[in-house]
């Protein structure tokens, strides 16, 4: 992925207590507060499971949030182009490998 945002779906824009939240609390009350306080970074694959998540449990919305591109090569301009319009657009870019 080329861009990281904040993620669209309502899955996790809920207040509810997901998986993972249960689990840390499994280990312990603090492990769950350290968990809430100080969220992980972002990997690419975090970023590629979310968008798989949203395309199968959202898939009415995942398209208007993605846009899966081959390859960008953003040395050539018309790559910036493309890259700056999907951008411009409000979706997130996922490349298609």
């Amino acid at each position: 992925m080329l861009k990281v945002k904040e993620p669209h779906n309502t899955y996790l824009s809920n207040d509810g207590i997901s998986r993972s939240m249960l689990f840390n609390m499994s280990k312990s009350p603090a492990h769950y507060k350290q968990a809430v306080e100080t969220p992980e970074e972002s990997t690419r694959a975090f970023e590629f499971g979310t968008a798989f998540h949203m395309y199968l449990l959202e898939p009415n919305i995942a398209q208007d949030h993605y846009e899966v591109v081959p390859k960008l090569n953003l040395g050539r301009k018309e790559d910036k182009l493309k890259y700056a319009e999907i951008i411009d657009s409000g979706k997130e870019v996922l490349s298609e490998d």
